[in-house]
């Protein structure tokens, strides 16, 4: 049964690290990978916590959420209501054919064939994170080991780049960046639809049948959107053009946060 959203190198040394709010009074750090995600999650939060938020359109969910703001990422009053919309078209048509994820943001312009194998490997474990029929999911634990493996890969057979101070990243770095994302995603729509004290759990798509599974199915849609839009974004409208890196190589970069931005705009938009 088809369903479709609607909606208006060397290996690195190490990846660079910042530090994360401290809930146990230990000093901890993590990567700024997880970081991208985590600041995803909150802005989520900051949305599902309005006032009226049962009551908000689209377009004022869009609005708000450009107040959210942390140490690691702010939101830069985007307004461009009719741009965001264009994203939201192929993040929605990524989330219904996952599948053909490369396929899609290679005709829309959005990445360079040399990241269309790692696109398609990310994009292949949400195609497979449910199925309709059987109405069966991943686990948030099998779901992050399809991830890891991924990010093994990368870090084996890239050089995956992040510079948080400047806030650019190479095509590795951002498909780490991006399988952060997936993650911390996956499991936020997964606790959406398990949790009745979620911020997000009243919150379903109108076109997919309520119920656990519905609720789970459209969780995994919303995951994929967000990590579409922020994958597309990379050559799109957050390129930052070409740098150099170690080895004297000129590499396409990109502005995670901007793809932050985007991503974000997205999960709350569908």
């Amino acid at each position: 049964m088809a369903v479709v959203i609607l909606a208006s190198c060397a290996k690195e040394a190490g990846a660079p690290s910042s530090p994360s709010p401290d809930t146990s009074n230990q000093s901890k750090s993590i990567s700024v990978y997880d970081q991208v995600a985590i600041s995803h999650n909150l802005a989520m939060d900051f949305v599902g916590n309005h006032p009226r938020f049962n009551d908000l359109t689209k377009k004022q969910r869009y609005e708000y959420i450009q107040g959210y703001s942390d140490e690691h990422y702010r939101f830069t009053n985007d307004t461009d209501w009719v741009a965001h919309n264009d994203r939201m078209r192929w993040g929605i048509e990524i989330a219904n054919s996952p599948d053909s994820a490369s396929i899609i943001l290679i005709r829309e312009g959005l990445i360079d064939a040399s990241v269309a194998g790692l696109v398609d490997s990310l994009f292949v474990i949400f195609h497979d994170a449910g199925d309709w029929d059987n109405e069966t999911y991943m686990s948030v634990g099998d779901f992050k080991s399809r991830i890891a493996a991924l990010e093994s890969h990368i870090n084996t057979n890239y050089t995956p780049v992040f510079d948080a101070v400047g806030d650019t990243a190479n095509a590795p770095g951002m498909m780490l960046a991006a399988c952060a994302v997936a993650k911390g995603s996956y499991e936020y729509w997964r606790d959406a639809a398990t949790d009745s004290s979620h911020l997000w759990n009243n919150y379903t798509d109108g076109n997919i049948p309520k119920g656990l599974f519905g609720n789970i199915w459209h969780g995994i849609k919303v995951g994929a959107v967000d990590t579409g839009v922020f994958v597309g974004s990379f050559f799109g409208g957050c390129n930052n053009g070409t740098t150099n890196v170690p080895g004297g190589n000129l590499t396409t970069t990109g502005r995670i946060g901007c793809m932050w931005q985007r991503a974000g705009e997205a999960s709350s938009g569908v």
